[in-house]
């Protein structure tokens, strides 16, 4: 009954263009509260009726009958709610019918207690409670409640109430009442002192008629609600020219909208007065629900649906994956609940033939056909060599196109093998060799091959695609190949000095287009690598530095214009960058690091910073960024300033993370990856995110975070932990917080979590005596979806305990198969 009252004050509210805000402030509540009325969460307070009646221009007769298809606007002026009077009347009107207060609970079926608080003032009866007090005592609702009587009969020393249908007493028939009154009275002395006289005689013994009042005879007629649905009929007296109450019903999957009579007019109850027996038939409309359908699970909406009880929504086409069928698993068939639905993938298996053509065998079989009864994708490997002389098998092909293992699989499939000519020629990339072309067939092996000629330079080998080439070669290609040669190693310049410090001056003879520089050269640890040690280069495009510890000077790598990846994952905190050790570097796009220390005059071991270094990114290709933990620290110290990053993973030793040690001042960040036995996380404000993934993991052991902010926008906060602790946490805007790959999660102090979409497992909660509020809440007022898990029920742990906010709408999803 609750609910049915928030709808009507929804509904007029909407109808006049009111916003939450602008009823409040018209009836002083707030605007939290008008809605948690709204959504049936707590009691409208009676002495608010006739303000909120008012205020949204509905008379407090109709809003009570509570047909929101039945309201009648504001018909009472000025006038307000007298509490005192209004109790005043209740008893009253129990005294009237000569009620004790036990006679009128139990025919309220309440406690007599409530009564007396009623009578005194103590508290006020409910919606429901005041309807049923109306009813018994006949009186019309909104004359009831204003207590308007007691204006007009101000010679009487309680309120009288309106009769239904409009009737009072009125000031004649007060009088009327003081004439029998005084008629009892006399009466009663007559009899009394009938025999006295002054000097003692009967002088009234011959005056003994008897007074007798016979009593009001009312007439009542009989209402019958009837409901066609479930052939429940109820029934009701109603005084002759009284209203029908208005009668509630529940009905799976229904809502009650109204009663017609008989001939299918629909009954209004705050004006129809019953004057014979009356057939009332409920007239119901469907729930409806939404039905989402994902293309997985926090994937992108593909779809959503608004289905009635019992209908079905149609699930929408998904782009048909190679090998592979699917179906849609959830209810969106006689629909009874909001649910959202996700896509399950099988192997496709069919029946595929492959068949000879003139010339062609089975490599180990005479067979003229080869058939699969049950084909998958799975089954491409297991696809048979067919053999041709002189030619060799280039795949498969399907009506005249590849056939692959991406294919798309129909049944009853006939394939035929695909041919090349087995000759393919190989030439030499060089200009001593240019004439060079020569033929080979596939699985030839080869003995020699030619040696360039070029002045200054040792030849070394041959490579194709960056792989050497050992002799005997044997040709596996199955196309023509281009062969490249390779020069005598690269050159480190260098010298070591009395106490055996080895200092990198120049890097030369570089081949190919990486560079790897050693932990040591000839068994001695390199110390130093100097300004202009490699530079003006463009071919460069890999820089590997392997060692643990040594220092670099501002421009060692200098305006190497085409190297796009840094990989020193080993050097800690022995290792020192001077500023700007990669000058003029602008097309580096990705970064592999340990821990190293920023060099400032004095050896200052402040934290690292990669735009102090020279790294920049670029707006439309940020960088990708991999920290390497070491297993000397347990800490992270890096610091990333402002600059064009995408991605930051870290490594896999264990670690903390705090504000004092990592800040996110990027531009571009979109993901951010934990890919380690990450301990803790403490004193992170991170306020200003824009990112699609944030990923917290610790596989083995327990993850706490502490005195931390998450905020901005993020995408997928994902944490996966056996256990997982939040002490003063604040996640903000997050679209799908991922919390079911823990095993349980324990609410400390002071957490807030906005989010739309919340994963959580089927159980594990567990919360400190100081969370003694929602922990749960919706970023906007579109309100916010809930998974579980492993279940199909709110967790034990959640069901006592006001753990989500519902000042917005919550939709409860269980996915028991998981």
């Amino acid at each position: 009954m609750c609910t049915q009252y928030g709808e009507i004050i929804a509904f007029q509210r909407k109808k006049l263009n009111l916003s939450l805000q602008d009823l409040g402030n018209v009836v002083g509540y707030t605007a939290q509260a008008i809605s948690r009325f709204e959504k049936g969460i707590v009691q409208i307070d009676m002495r608010l009726w006739g303000d909120l009646c008012k205020a949204l221009d509905i008379s407090v007769r109709s809003f009570l009958v509570g047909d929101i298809n039945a309201l009648a606007p504001w018909e009472s002026g000025e006038a307000t709610f007298n509490e005192k009077r209004f109790c005043e009347s209740i008893r009253y009107s129990r005294d009237r019918l000569l009620l004790s207060k036990k006679d009128l609970a139990t025919k309220l079926s309440i406690n007599p207690q409530k009564i007396s608080k009623w009578e005194k003032g103590a508290s006020l009866p409910s919606i429901k409670e005041f309807i049923d007090l109306a009813n018994l005592f006949e009186y019309d609702y909104e004359d009831f409640y204003f207590s308007k009587a007691k204006e007009e009969d101000k010679d009487l020393d309680m309120p009288v109430p309106a009769l239904k249908g409009g009737k009072r007493l009125g000031k004649g028939g007060i009088i009327a009442l003081s004439v029998l009154s005084g008629l009892l009275v006399s009466s009663f002395a007559f009899n009394v002192y009938q025999s006295l006289t002054i000097d003692g005689s009967d002088a009234f013994s011959s005056s003994k008629d008897d007074i007798s009042i016979d009593p009001i005879q009312e007439e009542y007629f009989t209402v019958t609600y009837h409901y066609r649905e479930t052939g429940e009929a109820k029934e009701k007296q109603v005084r002759k020219g009284g209203l029908v109450p208005y009668l509630d019903y529940s009905l799976r999957g229904h809502y009650l909208v109204g009663y017609e009579d008989s001939k299918g007019v629909k009954w209004n109850f705050a004006s129809h007065s019953v004057l014979e027996d009356v057939d009332l038939y409920g007239i119901f409309k469907k729930e409806t629900y939404q039905i989402t359908f994902k293309e997985a699970i926090g994937g992108v909406t593909l779809k959503q649906e608004t289905v009635e009880y019992l209908s079905s929504a149609t699930p929408p086409s998904l782009i048909p994956k190679a090998g592979y069928n699917y179906e849609w698993v959830g209810q969106y068939k006689n629909v009874t609940q909001n649910a959202t639905i996700y896509p399950k993938w099988g192997l496709n298996i069919v029946t595929l033939k492959i068949e000879l053509n003139e010339g062609e065998s089975f490599k180990n079989s005479s067979s003229k056909e080869w058939v699969f009864d049950k084909y998958s994708a799975d089954s491409f490997p297991l696809l048979p060599e067919v053999q041709k002389e002189g030619y060799l098998q280039d795949g498969y092909t399907y009506k005249g196109q590849p056939f692959t293992k991406e294919t798309v699989l129909e049944d009853n499939m006939v394939l035929h093998a695909s041919w090349i000519k087995n000759e393919f020629h190989y030439r030499f990339n060089h200009s001593s060799l240019e004439k060079e072309n020569r033929v080979a067939s596939y699985g030839e092996v080869i003995n020699s091959l030619p040696t360039p000629i070029e002045e200054g330079k040792e030849f070394d080998y041959w490579s194709i695609d960056r792989k050497k080439i050992e002799l005997p070669w044997t040709y596996s290609y199955k196309e023509d190949v281009l062969l490249e040669p390779n020069w005598k190693g690269i050159k480190f310049h260098y010298d070591i000095d009395r106490y055996g410090k080895l200092t990198i001056n120049s890097i030369t003879d570089i081949v190919g287009d990486t560079v790897t520089i050693p932990a040591e050269i000839d068994g001695t640890p390199i110390s130093l690598i100097k300004k202009g040690a490699l530079s003006d280069s463009s071919q460069v495009k890999v820089l590997n530095i392997l060692g643990d510890g040594m220092e670099i000077e501002d421009g060692a790598f200098d305006r190497l214009t085409s190297l796009e990846e840094i990989h020193f994952p080993n050097i800690t905190e022995k290792t020192v960058f001077h500023k700007y050790i990669f000058n003029g570097c602008r097309a580096i796009k990705r970064i592999e690091t340990g821990r190293p220390s920023l060099y400032q005059g004095d050896y200052d071991r402040s934290l690292a910073s990669l735009r102090d270094f020279g790294i920049i990114g670029n707006q439309n290709s940020p960088l990708e960024v991999k920290i390497s933990n070491n297993a000397e620290h347990n800490l992270i110290s890096f610091f990333f300033g402002s600059i064009y990053i995408g991605k930051i993973e870290f490594g896999d030793k264990q670690i903390e993370i705090s504000a004092n040690n990592l800040n996110l001042q990027t531009e571009n960040l979109k993901e951010l990856v934990f890919s380690a036995n990450l301990n803790a996380i403490y004193y992170f404000d991170a306020k200003n995110l824009d990112m699609d993934d944030f990923v917290l993991q610790n596989l083995s052991s327990s993850l706490s975070v502490i005195y931390s902010s998450f905020g901005g926008r993020i995408g997928n906060f994902n944490v996966i932990a056996e256990k997982l602790s939040l002490n003063n946490v604040r996640f903000l805007n997050v679209k799908n917080l991922v919390l079911n790959n823990t095993k349980g999660i324990n609410f400390l102090d002071n957490v807030h979590i906005e989010a739309e979409n919340i994963y959580l497992p089927s159980d594990g909660f567990s919360f400190s005596e100081n969370i003694d509020g929602p922990v749960f809440y919706a970023p906007t007022e579109k309100g916010i979806n809930v998974h579980f898990f492993g279940t199909d029920q709110l967790p034990s742990k959640l069901e006592n305990r006001n753990w989500i906010d519902t000042t917005c709408p919550v939709n409860y999803i269980f996915h028991p198969s998981f």
